[in-house]
């Protein structure tokens, strides 16, 4: 295995996909460092897609604590919920192996070579909800939610598994 990458849109000026579609990504497994250095230094290391990437189906959106939103739904299970790990800039899906440096913003959720959930990604939570896409005073696209009902929270294990949970936990009662 390879150390892989869970990542999700969160560019906003993407609004088909902004919070809606995910992918996957693994380090390459061919790439050859210059030194011990450069091989241990992760924003040296390429990334290949693993697949052409899933949308969510229209008006369903991840929310995670760096997600924008709006609604009273979306305020209470923004403050349930911890940040992704890390946010990255890649073009994604490619053919082509490359360093996340450039491109549309992503949300990462971490995997070492063995699956296993790296520590900032260990009991990670992020939210799927239904939303409404709404438009801000500055003409930036935002999902609003409402209905807690519609939403579900998932959580990353250490062993990279995922559970999904019922929507009462993101709620204050």
């Amino acid at each position: 295995g390879q150390p892989t990458k869970l990542i999700i849109n969160n560019d906003p000026n993407s609004p088909d996909r902004y919070l809606r579609y995910m992918g996957v990504i693994y380090k390459n497994p061919d790439q050859v460092f210059a030194n011990e250095a450069a091989k241990n230094d992760q924003t040296q290391w390429e990334w290949i897609a693993a697949n052409t990437g899933q949308s969510l189906p229209e008006g369903v959106y991840f929310i995670n604590g760096d997600s924008t939103g709006s609604g009273d739904a979306y305020s209470t299970i923004k403050s349930k919920t911890d940040n992704a790990n890390k946010s990255y800039s890649f073009n994604y899906p490619t053919n082509e192996a490359k360093t996340l440096t450039n491109g549309t913003e992503w949300i990462a959720f971490e995997f070492d070579a063995s699956g296993m959930a790296l520590p900032g990604t260990a009991n990670k939570k992020f939210a799927v909800a239904v939303g409404e896409p709404t438009v801000d005073s500055n003409e930036k696209i935002t999902p609003k939610f409402n209905k807690k009902e519609l939403s579900a929270y998932v959580m990353t294990g250490l062993f990279g598994g995922a559970i999904a949970d019922g929507y009462a936990d993101l709620y204050d009662n």
